[in-house]
């Protein structure tokens, strides 16, 4: 028996920022952290439906909601851009702005390799 596996995992390094994504056929996980990584705050994005108009999120409070705004922005950015559902997982200390932008940097890397 051969199975074949469909998936794809990209991670991105950068001034402290982490980011791994797995990807399969209808949907990717994303991991961003400033240390190991780890579950964090998590959100997940349905892809653009003519009925709903836009991306989706929701929270999943399960891992807390420390960074609630930021996982659903992620979330919902990717699955804009790739039109699938996107689980985004959030785990970081440093929550400046210079490091926020940080993150959307790697996550356009990222982005480009999906």
């Amino acid at each position: 028996m051969v199975l074949i596996l469909d998936y794809n995992i990209i991670t991105e390094e950068d001034s402290g920022v982490k980011i791994l994504a797995l990807s399969v056929k209808n949907g990717v996980l994303i991991l961003v952290s400033d240390s190991e990584l780890m579950f964090g705050t998590t959100a997940l994005a349905l892809p653009f439906t003519s009925t709903i108009g836009e991306s989706v999120s929701s929270l999943n409070p399960v891992f807390g909601v420390k960074d609630d705004i930021l996982a659903k922005s992620i979330a919902e950015r990717v699955s804009k851009k790739i039109n699938k559902s996107v689980i985004a997982s959030v785990f970081i200390k440093n929550k400046t702005p210079e490091f926020i932008d940080t993150i959307l940097k790697v996550l356009r890397r990222v982005m480009e390799r999906l």
